[in-house]
């Protein structure tokens, strides 16, 4: 259905529930982590309570970059969208991506480019095979890690 030579644009969002449960599970370990660091200050010396509030505070800047919505724009250029950035990328771009363990309908999918490492939600939808597939067929070079290899079956680009 292309009008006017442009492509119409391809969107996978990943499902809410599972961004629900997953930043759901991180407050609790943070409501839980916290005021057990605070009770134990005293016991436990500068350097311990320094460590495990960086390893908080890493946890939730790593966890706000987790890409949940994936664009295909203009059928060039993926759009990553996570609650941190909004990362603009080139089919051409990625070098690599890897998926969940074969036969896993949910998890996690790595996305790397020659200058950075995206993580992404993953459920198994098909805007987001129809996206992966757009990516492989556009960048042959680029390596498609622990994919099933019926993934791409079926799939139309």
């Amino acid at each position: 259905m292309e009008e006017d030579g442009i492509e119409p644009k391809i969107v996978y969002t990943a499902s809410r529930i599972y961004i629900v449960i997953f930043y759901g599970l991180l407050v609790l370990w943070t409501l839980v982590s916290v005021p057990l660091l605070a009770m134990k200050s005293s016991e436990l010396g500068v350097l311990w309570i320094g460590m495990l509030s960086f390893i908080i505070g890493m946890t939730w800047y790593w966890s706000l970059h987790l890409v949940y919505r994936i664009e295909l724009e203009n059928g060039d250029t993926i759009r990553l969208k996570s609650f941190q950035e909004d990362s603009p990328i080139k089919l051409g771009d990625f070098r690599r991506i890897e998926g969940p363990p074969s036969g896993i309908a949910f998890g996690f999918i790595r996305l790397r480019t020659e200058r950075a490492s995206f993580y992404a939600f993953f459920c198994s939808a098909a805007s987001l095979k129809q996206i992966l597939a757009a990516i492989r067929r556009d960048n042959p070079g680029t390596l498609f890690i622990k994919f099933s290899s019926n993934y791409f079956a079926n799939v139309k680009t």
